[in-house]
């Protein structure tokens, strides 16, 4: 039997561009302050993958620090592009991430593969204790349903009705 939790939310989420060392400082920095104040709840960050790749730590963790000073108490999440990244750069983006908010999120969906159920176990390792959240190419049940065993705490989709109507035809 399928014993899986269904949430519905409704969030305004606000997005940032993809790596802030792309944009000037202030230009993101001011996205970070505008955003809130127009209704969102959460704000997505992408990490930019060129940091850790070079090992320029310092500017992950600065990255990493900023968004949550400017943005108040909006909850601030930092996409990691897994599929970009080695496993030791993947521990590496985790641990910065996790110091900063109780959540991780993996792909975005627009590099070159979206999410794994390897990659979700592999940061459930990484950050024990903390949420997964399991984003970028779950666009079936059949992908949705391991990546939740895997223990993504929360499953991020455009393809929300198509799983939920694949998951009815199952349960009926």
């Amino acid at each position: 039997p399928l014993q899986h939790k269904i949430h519905f939310t409704r969030r305004w989420v606000g997005a940032q561009q993809f790596g802030v060392n792309l944009t000037a400082l202030f230009s993101a920095v001011f996205i970070w302050e505008t955003i809130p104040k127009g209704g969102a709840s959460e704000i997505d960050i992408v990490m930019a993958v060129g940091a850790p790749k070079d090992g320029r730590l310092d500017d992950v963790e600065t990255e990493s620090e900023r968004p949550w000073e400017a943005a108040g108490k909006v909850s601030v999440k930092v996409l990691i592009e897994t599929c970009c990244l080695r496993h030791d750069e993947k521990a590496t983006a985790c641990q910065l991430t996790a110091e900063q908010e109780p959540n991780v999120k993996t792909s975005t969906g627009f590099g070159s593969a979206g999410t794994s159920v390897a990659d979700v176990r592999l940061m459930c390792a990484l950050v024990e204790g903390l949420g997964v959240n399991a984003s970028g190419g779950i666009r079936t049940l059949e992908l949705a349903i391991p990546i939740r065993e895997a223990r993504a705490t929360r499953i991020g989709t455009s393809s929300g009705v198509t799983i939920i109507e694949a998951l009815s035809k199952r349960v009926l």
